[in-house]
């Protein structure tokens, strides 16, 4: 009896390379075996049958060490190519993995400049909220500014003119206030010393045959006594 069994060959990879390697052989195969095990044969009988079968394909199809050597080799081929495969599945789950680790990457480094952007805004909306503050403070204060220089405006308006009465008053007073001392001068001989200090008052009355000289101090001597006093000494001479 004919029979291989390929290592790490499941029966069916070993099915689908027995028909690609030897397709007039499986032709012939499938013909001389039905698809499923008719109801008058039992399992045994099935597989003797299966086996008588095969040995008479193959002795008519006369497959030696070319058949084998032909699935060996497409055997081969399909090991390389699930190798092929597998490298290639793992490059790209490498590459996936890859992808995704950088697309995290991004999404952190993204979520992380939002976070400062954020923090930056909220500073600059303090600093601009700051900025309003002491903004509305400077204009207070320039209204309040303002406001004392209008109120100073007007007041030197109001002390220029009062300086332009005055200087009209001296102008009228002066002179009179001149002539009145001189009048007063002459009548009553009253002479003033003007270089003393404030508390007091010092000067002297010529009188027809004598000068007397007067000093009073304000603090201590009031003025009702000092005005009789000067008075007595001017009424003795007249």
């Amino acid at each position: 009896m004919f029979s291989f069994r390929l290592p790490f060959c499941t029966s069916r990879d070993q099915n689908i390379l027995f028909r690609n390697v030897c397709p007039k052989f499986s032709k012939d195969f499938d013909h001389r075996v039905p698809d499923k095990m008719d109801d008058s044969l039992n399992e045994p009988e099935y597989i003797v049958r299966l086996a008588e079968e095969l040995i008479t394909v193959i002795d008519n199809e006369k497959i030696e060490n070319t058949l084998l050597d032909n699935i060996v080799k497409e055997w081969q081929k399909i090991l390389e190519i699930r190798e092929i495969q597998k490298a290639q599945t793992k490059q790209v789950f490498q590459e996936v993995m890859q992808m995704e680790s950088a697309e995290e990457a991004n999404y952190q480094k993204s979520q992380t400049a939002c976070q400062h952007l954020n923090q930056e805004g909220q500073s600059l909306e303090q600093l601009v909220s700051q900025q309003k503050e002491g903004l509305a403070n400077v204009v207070s204060t320039c209204e309040r500014l303002q406001q004392n220089l209008e109120a100073c405006q007007q007041e030197s308006q109001k002390l220029e003119l009062e300086r332009q009465e005055v200087e009209k008053q001296k102008k009228i007073s002066i002179p009179k206030t001149r002539h009145d001392i001189t009048l007063y001068k002459l009548i009553t001989n009253l002479h003033w010393q003007l270089d003393t200090p404030q508390n007091e008052l010092k000067g002297y009355v010529c009188g027809n045959t004598e000068v007397k000289p007067f000093t009073f101090n304000k603090e201590q001597v009031s003025k009702f006594d000092i005005v009789n006093s000067l008075w007595d000494m001017i009424e003795e001479d007249w």
